[in-house]
């Protein structure tokens, strides 16, 4: 199952939410696929409208912490390190990692201290022609806060 890719920030108005996209696809296969599997796609936006993309995961905490700006993380769940931004770094509940490493999970919003998870359920369109709509379903996990 995939999912499409979202609007990067800067394509999202002049203040989008910090946010925390959760995927489980894998992008490109290779050596350079592994690079890419350990460390997500990332936009950054300064309180001054600068904007930087694919900063290095070691420099998340220090953006979190620090309340100003927006930060956008894509998570792919395919990748073991990734998955550990999601306790590690951004120290989530363990409940919401839960929620999002699972399969089987339901739509919903749920808060936590500093966050919420939002989990929705999508229909892929396939094109303008009848019949568009793809017969699987997508998750689609977010994290604002």
């Amino acid at each position: 199952m995939t999912e499409p890719d979202s609007p990067a920030p800067e394509e999202m108005g002049p203040h989008p939410p910090r946010t925390l996209r959760i995927r489980k696809r894998r992008r490109g296969a290779g050596k350079s696929a592994k690079a890419a599997q350990d460390r997500p796609r990332s936009w950054y936006r300064d309180e001054t409208g600068a904007t930087r993309r694919d900063l290095d995961p070691k420099e998340f905490p220090g953006i979190a912490a620090g309340g100003t700006g927006m930060l956008w993380v894509d998570i792919d769940l395919s990748s073991a390190a990734q998955q550990g931004l999601l306790a590690g770094t951004f120290k989530f509940h363990p409940l919401s990692v839960q929620d999002t490493l699972s399969a089987d999970g339901r739509v919903k919003v749920e808060e936590y201290p500093g966050y919420a998870l939002v989990v929705v359920r999508g229909v892929p369109v396939l094109g303008e022609a009848p019949g568009r709509f793809a017969g699987e379903t997508l998750d689609l996990r977010s994290v604002l806060g």
